[in-house]
């Protein structure tokens, strides 16, 4: 991950992390590009060196994220800002933080599928007995929560009335959140700003905003604030920065045209690492194939992760910030990264398109992970493709 130097962070973010408590909750709102997440690792390190002073529980950050691309992405950063800092996805620490707690796994919601769909309500009771009776075991320290946006208002409630009754020599425990609710992804569990404002009882000067993009192109950032859908944490200032070129949105006749497409770009740019973001998992294993059968032998590092392939492509074998790269992610996991150049295939198949709410937010997201190219490639474009698009000064068509 690209992190700026201390001398490079600009008059909101220094305003942050130096004004804000070290000791208290707050919460950091703003759009894509705004460097949420390269303040959260500072506000970590700022933190982790009050910790090696005072050596208390209450001050030990650790850094929690959405999922495991955007942990692995974030643990690779060659900066030595917060490289001590434990960092782990929601769902990992939540998990380890209970059965440190009470000896056992979280209880799951009733009728859940799945270990990791905590059951809040349910683990509030255990863990409030712990906090009277042994509140070292339930203390988490100072818990960092980047893409607060996509938990659930039961993490916050919890953690909000937990921290009212832990104390120790470092005093309470605390939460920094950083969120965006324009960014939402999933539909079943997310809370808005207005209910982690409400949930960890923070009062206005302990919100603070972030607004200038420091990511997109002026032509992607024009391109992709399209799709804003008007919430709280609005949309960044555009950059003044101009790219290379106007988003383009290609109508492919072929497979073979996105495959072609994607394969010609990168080989003739091999400065660059490109991310091609699919909307569902079938699309992601056809062209993480695909590419890696045309790319073969070329130099071109072709890789991919999702949820379902997590055996096959670990995580932890990606690599990022890396020219000559082509990274294949579904729209869920790629969440909080940023690529050079990025494809977004068929985002519209779903037939919501752009006056769906939620179909609005994803586009939004997934378009503003691009710093200098963006390209959307469509295969089964619907029938009224220009009310799905911004103006069309704002980007440039193609027929292939």
């Amino acid at each position: 991950m690209r992190f700026p130097k201390f001398t490079e962070l600009d008059k909101e973010q220094r305003a942050i992390y130096i004004g804000a408590p070290s000791n208290e909750s707050i919460l950091v709102m703003g759009p894509p590009g705004t460097g949420k997440t390269v303040l959260a690792f500072f506000r970590a390190a700022e933190l982790q060196k009050r910790h090696a002073k005072d050596k208390s529980q209450s001050t030990k950050p650790f850094v929690i994220m959405y999922n495991r691309t955007l942990k692995v992405y974030t643990s690779k950063r060659e900066d030595g800002v917060a490289s001590g800092v434990e960092c782990a996805t929601m769902n990992r620490w939540v998990w380890g933080w209970y059965k440190k707690a009470k000896g056992t796994a979280p209880p799951s919601r009733p009728g859940s599928k799945s270990n990791f769909d905590t059951d809040w309500d349910a683990m509030l009771g255990p863990l409030l007995e712990q906090a009277i009776s042994k509140p070292e075991r339930v203390n988490w320290g100072h818990l960092i929560v980047d893409e607060g946006q996509d938990f659930p208002p039961g993490l916050y409630q919890t953690l909000s009335m937990l921290s009212g009754i832990i104390s120790g020599p470092g005093g309470r425990p605390a939460v920094t959140v950083f969120a965006d609710d324009n960014q939402r992804l999933d539909e079943r569990s997310n809370s808005t700003l207005q209910q982690i404002e409400e949930a960890l009882s923070l009062k206005k000067d302990r919100v603070y905003r972030l607004k200038k993009n420091y990511r997109n192109s002026k032509q992607i950032a024009e391109f992709a604030r399209h799709y804003y859908v008007g919430l709280r944490s609005g949309v960044p200032d555009l950059p003044a920065r101009v790219g290379p070129s106007k988003p383009k949105v290609v109508i492919a006749s072929s497979f073979e045209v996105v495959r072609r497409r994607i394969a010609d770009f990168v080989s003739a740019r091999r400065q660059l690492d490109v991310g091609v973001l699919c909307p569902r998992e079938p699309e992601r294993r056809k062209i993480f194939n695909s590419l890696s059968h045309r790319l073969q032998g070329s130099g071109v590092l072709v890789q991919t992760y999702s949820y379902a392939s997590r055996d096959a492509h670990p995580a932890e074998n990606l690599v990022f910030d890396k020219g000559g790269s082509v990274t294949v992610l579904n729209f869920q996991s790629s969440k909080g990264l940023e690529f050079d150049a990025v494809f977004i295939i068929d985002p519209f198949v779903s037939g919501a398109g752009a006056v769906d709410v939620q179909s609005r937010m994803q586009l939004y997201v997934m378009a503003s992970r691009a710093r200098n190219h963006l390209e959307l490639l469509l295969t089964n474009p619907p029938d009224d493709l220009t009310g799905f698009l911004p103006p069309e000064d704002l980007y440039e068509q193609a027929h292939e």
